[in-house]
């Protein structure tokens, strides 16, 4: 069975320091119990970085991923979250249709840059993003 720790190691994603987040962390689970999906968000005043969201690769393509995004940004806006920030090497066509835009790595806010997910668990040829977050 999938762990938290397997899923995103199965799919390349950092996971050295998600137990440090795991009071933020969202489980998609099915009946029994099986990991099929996980997200999570690191909140930091008024910005927030979604991180570690993935979808067992075999239960892709039945809205899990959209519905992960979509309860982590309602969990950031009730949290005074305005920017939602991600570091992706292989979903940007993923995110851009979630309304996400490519951001340079000079424009991201300083509580992202220092970041472990910025400054070294993700390859500097990862792609930052940002959403702004509508509040109300």
């Amino acid at each position: 069975m999938l762990t938290v720790k397997s899923l995103l190691e199965n799919e390349g994603l950092p996971f050295n320091d998600i137990d440090e987040h795991l009071d933020n962390v969202i489980i998609v689970e099915e009946d029994g119990g099986e990991i099929v999906g996980i997200g999570a968000l690191e909140m930091y005043d008024k910005v927030g970085l979604c991180r570690s969201l993935v979808v067992e690769k075999r239960k892709r393509n039945k809205n899990y991923g959209a519905s992960i995004l979509k309860y982590i940004e309602e969990y950031a806006r009730n949290n005074g979250i305005t920017e939602l920030y991600l570091l992706t090497e292989n979903a940007a066509r993923y995110f851009e249709k979630q309304k996400f835009e490519e951001v340079s790595r000079d424009h991201t806010p300083n509580e992202i840059k220092c970041t472990k997910q910025f400054s070294s668990l993700c390859p500097a040829s990862a792609v930052v993003m940002r959403k702004y977050l509508c509040m109300g």
